[in-house]
Parts: C-alpha cells; sequence; structure tokens
C-alpha cells in the first residue's frame, strides 16, 4: 500500500543531503545498534514495471499540493499559461515542445484556463525498480560542483573525465539505496505497512507543525533552507525508518565482534596506540687528517663544553646548522636498531646510555664523536584506553562488509536500466547543459529549477 499516491512513479533522485549511501546507511546503523525502536509499520506496493504515464509529466505540480491541469482543447483560454497536453500528443510533435524542467514557476488562478504553448518535459534516462530516473532531478544535488568543472574544462573530453565520475559515484549510490530500500518495503508485515501509512502522515503534520501549521509555508522554508519540499522532506524520513528497519533485522545481527577481536586488532596496529621511541643523537665530525681539529674538540669534551656547543660550532662538518642532530625511531631496544647509515658510528650509538658520548671513531676518512642526547616516548594508549574505539572501528568495517554482502544478494532480483546506458545518457545532457554553454563566451547553464512557490531559481 503507498503512503502517498503519487511515490509509486515518483522520480529516484539524488537528496539534497548529496546522495551519499554510505553515510545515509551509516546513520541507519547507529540509529540500529544503538536499539533505538523504529516506528515503521508500513509498506509501499512494488512498483509495476517501467511505464511512465501523464502523472510523471505533472509530477511536480502534484507533490507541491496543486492539482495537476486536465489536458485542455487546443486555443482554449488565453496566451499567458501553458497549455498542458498528454505525453502521447508531446511525442507527435516534439520540435513544438518547449523544455523547462521540474516543477511550473507559476501559480494558476482561479478560473485559469489551460492554453498555448509551454509543455514541462523531463529527460527520462531510465529506470530502478520500476521508478523512473529523470536528469533534471537527477543532476539537481551535483549543479554546483557540475558548474565549476565545466569552467574549468578547456576541452570535451577533459569535462568527461572530471564530471564522468562524478556522475557515475552518483548513480551507484542511488541504484544502491532504491534496491535497498525497496528490499525494506517488500520485507515488512501487512500491519507494518498500515503503520508506515500512519507514520508517513504524522511526519508531515509534524513538519508542518514546526512551521505555525502551514504546510505552504514549511513547504517554502524547507526548500530554502535544505533544498526540500515538505513531501520530499517527509519521504527522505521515511526512507531513513526503513532502512533502520532493513539494518535491524537484516544486517545488525551479522555484525558481531567480540572482545578477543579488539585485542588482536589491537596488537596488530599497536604503533597507531603506542609510537615507538626515537632516538635523539648528536654527531660531530672533522676531517682525519685535521690534527688541530680533533685536538680541540677532545679538549673541550674534556673540558665539560656542552655537547652542542661543540655540534654548532665552526669545527663541525655534519649539520652544523642543525646542531649535528639526528632523530630516528626505532621498535625493539637500542642495541639492536638502526638509528644512523654508518656502521661505526650506529654500532657506537648502540652501547650508549642518555648523556654519554663516544669517539672520536675513525670511519670513511673522517673522525667522529656520537652523543646519545635522548630517548624520547610520546604518550600512548592502553588497551583498556583505546578498546572502545578498536570496537567501533571493527563494528563499523564489519557493518559496511555485511551491507555490501546484503546488497550484492539483493541486486540481482532487482530490476533496473542498463547501469552504462543511464551513464551515458546522463553524461550527454550534463554535457550539453553545463560544458557547452561554458564554453560559449562564458555563457550560463540552463537555469535552475524554481522553488515551491514559483519564486526564485535554485541556486
Amino acid at each position: 500500500m503507498n503512503t502517498n499516491p503519487h511515490d509509486r512513479n515518483r522520480p529516484t533522485r539524488p537528496t539534497a543531503r548529496g546522495q551519499h549511501f554510505h553515510a545515509f546507511v551509516r546513520l541507519a546503523m547507529v540509529l540500529a545498534l544503538a536499539g533505538v525502536a523504529v516506528p515503521v509499520h508500513g509498506q509501499e506496493k512494488k512498483p509495476q514495471g517501467g511505464r511512465v504515464g501523464y502523472g510523471d509529466f505533472v509530477r511536480q505540480a502534484e507533490l507541491s499540493g496543486q492539482a495537476p491541469a486536465e489536458p485542455a482543447a487546443a486555443g482554449r483560454g488565453n496566451a499567458a499559461t501553458p497549455r498542458v497536453i498528454t505525453p502521447a500528443q508531446a511525442s507527435g510533435g516534439l520540435d513544438d515542445v518547449a523544455l523547462l524542467t521540474g516543477r511550473p514557476a507559476y501559480q494558476p488562478s482561479a478560473g485559469a484556463q489551460p492554453s498555448e504553448p509551454a509543455v514541462f518535459v523531463d529527460s527520462l534516462v531510465g529506470q530502478i525498480n520500476g521508478r523512473p530516473v529523470f536528469a533534471q532531478e537527477f543532476l539537481r544535488p551535483l549543479d554546483a560542483r557540475l558548474r565549476a568543472e565545466a569552467a574549468r574544462s578547456a576541452t570535451r573530453q577533459a569535462w568527461i573525465r572530471t564530471a564522468g565520475p562524478i556522475i557515475r559515484n552518483a548513480l551507484l549510490e542511488q541504484i544502491r539505496e532504491e534496491l535497498l530500500l525497496a528490499e525494506a518495503r517488500a520485507a515488512l508485515t501487512p500491519e507494518e505497512r498500515q503503520g508506515l501509512i500512519r507514520f508517513f502522515t504524522d511526519l508531515r503534520k509534524n513538519l508542518a507543525s514546526s512551521y505555525f501549521g502551514s504546510e505552504q509555508f514549511a513547504d517554502q522554508r524547507l526548500f530554502e533552507q535544505e533544498g526540500l519540499t515538505l513531501e520530499e522532506k517527509a519521504r527522505d524520513e521515511r526512507d531513513r525508518a526503513l532502512l533502520r528497519t532493513l539494518v535491524q533485522r537484516y544486517i545488525s545481527p551479522r555484525v558481531n565482534v567480540s572482545w578477543r577481536d579488539v585485542k588482536k586488532d589491537y596488537e596488530r596496529r599497536i604503533r597507531d596506540f603506542v609510537p615507538a621511541p626515537s632516538a635523539v643523537v648528536r654527531v660531530v665530525w672533522v676531517p682525519a687528517g685535521d690534527a688541530a681539529a680533533r685536538a680541540k674538540i677532545s679538549e673541550q669534551i674534556a673540558g665539560g663544553v656542552a655537547f652542542k656547543t661543540i655540534a654548532e660550532s665552526e669545527l663541525n662538518q655534519f649539520l652544523r646548522s642543525e646542531g649535528g642532530l639526528v632523530r630516528q625511531s626505532f621498535d625493539g631496544p637500542l642495541s639492536e636498531a638502526t638509528i644512523v647509515g654508518v656502521p661505526e658510528l650506529n654500532k657506537a650509538i648502540q652501547g650508549l646510555s642518555v648523556g654519554q658520548v663516544a669517539g672520536p671513531i675513525e670511519t670513511q676518512g673522517r673522525a667522529a664523536w656520537v652523543m646519545l642526547e635522548a630517548i624520547e616516548q610520546k604518550p600512548g594508549r592502553s588497551l583498556a584506553d583505546a578498546q572502545i574505539d578498536v570496537f567501533a572501528r571493527l563494528r563499523d568495517r564489519r557493518f559496511a562488509e555485511e551491507t555490501n554482502r546484503f546488497f550484492e544478494r539483493i541486486r540481482e532480483r532487482g530490476t533496473k536500466t542498463d547501469e552504462s546506458k543511464m551513464l551515458e545518457q546522463l553524461i550527454v545532457i550534463a554535457t550539453e547543459r553545463y560544458w557547452v554553454p561554458a564554453q560559449r563566451g562564458g555563457g550560463t547553464p540552463a537555469p535552475a529549477v524554481p522553488g515551491p512557490s514559483g519564486g526564485a531559481p535554485r541556486p
């Protein structure tokens, strides 16, 4: 049973939330795993094929609460108001059709008669489970990104390389969401289907009550704030509830994380929680044949001059500007660590305690001295401190895995137009809408869909 008479043939569309499927389902997961009660007790009828009827061409007027005008005889009324014709009539004379997609930007007055010459038509690019996918509705949430890419793309090929993946990802997300929602509806009991109707009705009332009980005012304000009409907002909330139900029944029971799993993951990623210590070493070296420099450095070390001071002096030929500083992290005991790449110096460092100096060490034609200045250990997190984060990470990963498995199981049962064909059409339409105008002397793409009241267009 439909909760709304227009739902059966309403277009599938990216929502104003950006149509990010994973974020949408993640919210459902969080609520489900938290034990939130789901007040959903209903289902819409399964769509019957992909047939597009008259209602599809006037769907925006219907969703806004306006009664769609009936097809009128030619020549009736005045020329200031659009003439509404049937899809069959429109298909017979497309050359005469003015293309303007989305919600009509007019408010018919009482007694107004439909007349010539405009018809509101959108490009149908395919269907998902019998629900039509209209290009205008699909591209609407991507409008800003596609406009920006069109302005940056000098060639058609460059445009397709950047816009293509954007459109493809949005399409795949929409397919996933629609198929999962269809599965959620199909799994509802008759009692739940009846409850879903009440749930949807209550949603509309509650949303309207937040705006002084006026559905018209709520429609306008929601559109300004979120890019959604009241009807769309209520449907989105209903769909969230349906997904929560799906998660609770089929996915959450398969997401199990044990204490052993948490411990193993913590140990495997120990360096994410307990950083490795770092050896802070200072190195001084001079040419092996420079007897004066060697004697001077040995004298200063014996006299108690700070090794850092010696390392910063003109005597030092190694990283003088940095005071001969080397900082290197290591695992295991220092006696087995590799701190520097010169074997003779590294061996000397391995045997030092903090504050000790070794040298002179003869290596590679140089006389060198090394000091272990410090062993730095950044604070870490114990298993007891990190266990909640480790558990959440494992749970989220396994939830994503189980969601993907579940989706693959239901994918074959769903019906849809070939993805590659839909993508090809959407790219062609997007190119004509965004890239072509941008290449014509800075022209602007086709106007955005007007708001629910017929006022300012969507940005």
